[in-house]
């Protein structure tokens, strides 16, 4: 049953997406799965035994390891921590991992272990998005005809600072007004009614 136990235990690590790393008390690898040898562009003869501080760019190791001395004086986990690794090829990866102190069967502290992710692509999206909303918002600011967005409740999200050389209210205060408020009299329901039905045949369409 220990045997069997084991290699379910094996098994599992070798097939996750997320890698699991074992060191001793000063930072040298002693047990990892194929996923951080994938990551790193490593075999496991160039990751055996070799310490976290060649993978870990030398301006982020008094990082790593007040976070490590941290974990080992208390015990607590560290669940979430970010920071970069250098592959094999000089490339830098953003991962986040945990740090969780290892016992020994007596309570011995024998090193730490944690499983982490390569969330570099993850990141540049976001990079990608907060730029393209950054640009969008450049250009709708100065733009002279009035942008803008709506929720499903049809209240205004978003209008460009336009509408107040137009309306002569602020954005803020034309938020704040139903819709039939910000139209000439008597198209407002008509809109409210447009939208309403494009946004069911928008619906109906999903």
């Amino acid at each position: 049953d220990l045997i069997k136990s084991e290699a379910k235990y094996r098994n599992i690590l070798e097939n996750m997406e997320e890698y699991y790393l074992e060191t001793d008390l000063k930072g040298n690898f002693v047990f990892f799965n194929d996923s951080l040898c994938r990551m790193l562009g490593y075999t496991r003869e160039e990751l055996q035994n070799i310490n976290y501080r060649k993978i870990i760019p030398s301006e982020q190791h008094q990082y790593i390891f007040a976070l490590s001395n941290e974990v080992y004086r208390t015990g607590e986990t560290k669940k979430i921590i970010h920071h970069t690794v250098l592959t094999k090829d000089g490339s830098i990866r953003h991962i986040e991992r945990s740090i969780v102190l290892m016992r020994s069967a007596t309570g011995e502290p024998l090193g730490f272990s944690g499983i982490g992710r390569d969330v570099t692509q993850r990141l540049e999206a976001e990079w990608i998005i907060q730029k393209n909303e950054r640009h969008l918002r450049l250009i709708t600011d100065n733009i002279r005809d009035i942008i803008w967005t709506m929720d499903f409740n049809l209240q205004f999200t978003y209008l460009s600072p336009s509408v107040l050389h137009i309306t002569g209210f602020t954005p803020d205060e034309v938020m704040k007004m139903p819709l039939s408020a910000t139209v000439p009299s008597g198209t407002g329901m008509m809109i409210e009614q447009l939208l309403a039905e494009e946004l069911r045949q928008e619906v109906s369409r999903e």
